[in-house]
């Protein structure tokens, strides 16, 4: 038994104009889809969403296969995730790729700056939202049911009108003002540990960049490198589904915590992991 996870990418394109994306990126196989099993997937979620009340264009899968990226991804194991297998969906108005890296183990160990420039690539084809989740995320409390082909078709349904209302993985790259939330440090309320985690809105090229850093006195070098001194976590962060709502967060006014959570971020985007109290590991 292991964790899944999962990379969802959304664009305002065709179908075969994602798959175009995807064949640029690197070598591709392709598995056949199965029509017949995918039309009964569709049937269930609509049967299971209108008994919940929830009205939203469901997922369609109609490329399936593997990637081979030019641009592996790197782990601190000194390894390489070489493939991944991805899906295009169309929901709504919207195409949807999901990638799931091989072997999902490595996952856990890849560099932050490794998973950062893998998504950069897709910024000059005006990607929308990139967030992701894995399969043991608990999504019912969010969504009213704990099913991963709600959350694509929510935030497929929110990226199509413009404006999300949550944070939707604790790693996101959202295009323009599709995040509507100034730059800037923010925290929130975790009544199960009774403290405050916090909330780094950033840019990135044209991009707005959440990090939901949790519940870390950034104040304590001790604590940052034990929390973020491997090198490693924005991946974990990207496949962590938040669901956060923007509501909840609270402007922090402080400077010196912002410089502070700021540096620990910059540090695993560009890969300078000396900038970490603690240097890199």
């Amino acid at each position: 038994m292991g964790v899944d996870h999962y990379v969802y990418l959304f664009f305002d394109r065709m179908l075969d104009e994602v798959l175009n994306i995807v064949n640029k990126l690197g070598r591709v196989t392709f598995k056949p889809v199965d029509w017949e099993f995918e039309e009964k997937i569709r049937q269930r979620l609509v049967r299971e969403w209108y008994r919940h009340g929830i009205k939203v264009p469901e997922p369609v899968r109609v490329y399936s296969g593997v990637l081979f990226p030019k641009r592996c991804i790197k782990t601190i194991e000194g390894k390489e995730i070489r493939d991944m297998d991805f899906s295009i969906y169309r929901v709504g108005w919207l195409s949807v790729l999901e990638l799931h890296p091989n072997p999902r183990s490595w996952w856990w160990d890849a560099y932050s700056h490794e998973v950062i420039a893998f998504l950069r690539q897709f910024f000059k084809w005006d990607v929308l939202l990139i967030a992701g989740l894995n399969d043991w995320a608990d999504l019912e409390g969010a969504l009213r049911l704990d099913d991963m082909e709600l959350f694509v078709a929510k935030l497929a349904e929110w990226t199509a009108l413009g404006s999300l209302p949550v944070v939707p993985s604790s790693l996101t790259l959202a295009k323009g003002n599709l995040l509507d939330i100034g730059y800037g440090l923010y925290r929130f309320f975790l009544p199960e540990r009774e403290r405050y985690g916090y909330v780094l809105v950033e840019p990135l090229d044209g991009y707005t960049v959440t990090w939901v850093a949790g519940a870390v006195d950034f104040r304590d070098p001790e604590e940052v490198c034990d929390a973020f001194g491997e090198g490693m976590g924005l991946s974990l962060d990207l496949t962590g589904a938040s669901l956060l709502p923007l509501e909840e967060l609270e402007p922090v006014h402080d400077d010196e915590l912002l410089s502070l959570v700021r540096k620990t971020f910059r540090a695993h985007v560009t890969g300078n992991y000396d900038l970490l109290p603690c240097g890199k590991r």
